[in-house]
Parts: structure tokens; sequence; C-alpha cells
């Protein structure tokens, strides 16, 4: 596998800025699979040895708990197989739920994706993938990569790329919100639209319980978003309890409704993600000899799938412009070139 169809639209872009006098050119990037020119990459922490369609372990005790380099046959949140269900719709053909849908001809496709990374091996629900490119030479550079989320996310869920040329300062590449409040649908693989999937914990004989005998402090009450305790949500009209057991405290709907998505932000452009990866690019203001990328996730919850793939980096080859003065190789003449070149002056070099 070399580029997904994603990456196939991004170069048509190219071609089209090549023709009419700009010549962008893969400087780096990271797919996953067949292109890795990267100088370093280092992932923390690295669970991608347990996230593979053979379960190798690795130091997350759950294949539901995920950050690293994964595919999308790790576990049914991350895989669409709605297709596979074609003429069958009771086996898969009412598959809701999966960002990566079901494609044979790219069976071993990788990508980078984070799930439920508050977990008990993670407990802080934190992880960060660092990357250094080697951009020597190359000018105008931005970044393309592709995303996908789908989800129940909350506020505190954030996953932000920043960059970083020669040690100077971070830059916002691609800032992450959660749209909390927003109700969406979801049209799987095979076509068929959805507002959310049903909720395993949901238990019709415990809903029916608290209806006939009322709360049970600790055990069984009426959720806050059930104002007048009837057992259904307000907003939603669905059948809604709080069960208290031995892990916590949960609202418990009949169905989970897909609501709160992530929004990526770049210098340009805001883009809602959904089912299915979209190509978002982002400019990087500077040149230099070497480009990091860092990619810090907070997320605590195993139904919420972030996805990226086909990070990569393009520029113009042979365009750098080495201006007398300056120092910081951003390209231009600034104030950190003035404070610099005092600095010359005092030594007396």
């Amino acid at each position: 596998m070399s580029f997904n169809r994603s990456c196939f639209s991004t170069l048509a872009l190219l071609t089209a800025a090549t023709s009419a006098g700009a010549q962008p050119v893969l400087v780096a990037g990271d797919n996953f699979d067949d292109i890795q020119t990267f100088t370093s990459r280092v992932i923390t922490p690295d669970n991608s040895a347990n996230l593979t369609p053979e379960g190798v372990p690795g130091i997350f005790g759950s294949r539901f708990d995920v950050f690293g380099i994964t595919q999308r046959a790790v576990n049914f949140d991350f895989a669409d197989d709605s297709v596979l269900g074609i003429g069958n719709p009771n086996e898969f053909g009412g598959d809701a739920f999966g960002v990566l849908p079901f494609d044979p001809a790219d069976l071993d496709n990788s990508v980078f994706g984070v799930a439920d990374l508050n977990n008990p091996s993670n407990t802080d629900g934190t992880g960060t993938a660092t990357y250094t490119f080697d951009i020597s030479g190359f000018s105008n550079l931005f970044t393309s990569i592709d995303f996908a989320a789908l989800g129940d996310f909350e506020a505190e869920d954030s996953f932000n790329i920043t960059a970083s040329i020669d040690g100077g300062a971070q830059q916002n590449l691609y800032t992450s919100q959660v749209l909390e409040g927003t109700f969406f649908t979801v049209t799987n693989a095979a076509g068929t639209t959805f507002d959310g999937v049903q909720n395993r914990f949901f238990s019709e004989d415990t809903f029916a319980e608290l209806i006939a005998f009322g709360e049970i402090p600790g055990q069984i009450e009426f959720a806050d978003s059930d104002a007048n305790r009837d057992g259904i949500d307000d907003v939603t009209g669905l059948r809604i309890y709080v069960e208290t057991n031995s892990n916590g405290t949960f609202d418990t709907p009949e169905r989970n409704l897909f609501k709160d998505p992530v929004q990526i932000s770049t210098a340009t452009e805001d883009v809602v993600l959904r089912n299915g990866l979209q190509t978002i690019t982002a400019p990087i203001a500077g040149s230099g000899s070497e480009l990091t990328l860092t990619f810090n996730a907070t997320q605590n919850g195993s139904t919420e799938v972030f996805v990226f793939d086909n990070l990569l980096i393009f520029g113009d080859a042979g365009t750098t412009t080495n201006l007398r003065g300056d120092f910081d190789n951003d390209g231009s003449l600034g104030s950190d070139d003035l404070l610099a070149l005092q600095g010359v002056v005092q030594d007396g070099t």
C-alpha cells in the first residue's frame, strides 16, 4: 500500500498547483506503511505492538485501549464492516460504528489510532508522538494529514499537532475542539444512515424496576437529564437511568446518540471530523534544517475513536533564499534576527 484515495486527491491538487507555477514536492512523511522518511519517530506510550489483528500483547491490557500504529481490525470500534453485510443485513449490514471501511484491496493499511487512552496501563490519559524530519533546502512547507473521529467526546479530549523548526518556537498546525451539544448522523460504508448505536449496558429489567418501584439510592436512580422523573431523557426522548456498581456511577441511555464531534482547526479552515478519512492541510511558517512535529492527545473513552493517516510534508525544492542577517533561517528579517545581530556585534565577530 502506498497512498490511499485521500493521498491521490492531495497529489491532484499539487499537480494543479504545479501547472500554475508553484512546484511543491513530497519532502518527507509517514503513512505507517511504505512511506517512512522521518529522521526519528517516538511514541509515548507506544502500544503499537498490541494493535495488530493477531493481538500481540503490548503495554496496554486491552485491545480496546489504543495509542499507536494499528489497523482497522484491532477492534470493532475502528472497523466499519457494513459492506460485508450486503445481502445479509442481519449480520453486518447494521454496523453503525467504525471509522475505517472494509476494503479488500487495502486490508493491510496501517494508521495511527487513539481510543480509551485513560486506562489502567496509562492512568494520566495522555499520549505523545514526536517526529523529526530533514527539511534542508525546502521552503513554503505545509503538511497534509488524513483525519477521522467518531464517538461521544468530552471537552477535555484533545488532539493537537504543533511544529518547530530547528528548535524554534512552537507553531499550532492542527488544534482540536469538541463541539459539545452537537448531534449528527453517520452514514456507514454500506450507505445506511444512523443517529446512534445501541448501548449494550442498558438493561430492560433494570429500567422496568426503576419505573415500577422508584429509586434505590446508590443503585438505581433517575438521570439528571430526566427532570420529571419519568425515565425519559428530556432532550433525546430516550429511556435512561443511572446505575451505580463496583465500577462507578453511570448514566445509561438505551442508545448512545452520535454527538459532540471533534473539530480540527488550522490557520485556514475548520473541519468537523466524521467516520471516514478527510484530508486537511496546514501551512508551516519558516524554513531550516530540521522540522519537529508533535502530536499530543488526551482522551478517556473506548467508544471515542480518533485516527490519522498519511502524515506528509510538502514544500518547494531549491527555492530557499539565504537572506543576509536571517540568523533564525525563517526566510525573513525580524526582531529575533536583530537581537542575534546585536549579540554578534557585542562579541566583536
